[in-house]
């Protein structure tokens, strides 16, 4: 994926956005590693390093979502 493209999931919006050289690297809200691709995603502010750990924060929104209407 480009930065500057996105996709939508039920429930929320993922960003591609460059993962700048000049700057330290980001670290993923899910694994807690610096983001070493060229590029992070974003969702709700946080920071992912790949789309598996985008994915896997989704999965974890939708199964508190769904706890909170039982």
């Amino acid at each position: 994926m480009r930065p500057g493209s996105s996709w939508v999931t039920p429930g929320y919006k993922v960003s591609v956005l460059p993962n700048n050289h000049r700057m330290s690297r980001s670290v993923c809200s899910i694994c807690a590693k610096h983001c070493s691709q060229n590029v992070v995603y974003q969702c709700s502010g946080l920071i992912f390093c790949s789309r598996r750990c985008a994915m896997l924060a989704g999965m974890r929104k939708q199964r508190r979502d769904r706890k909170n209407i039982y």
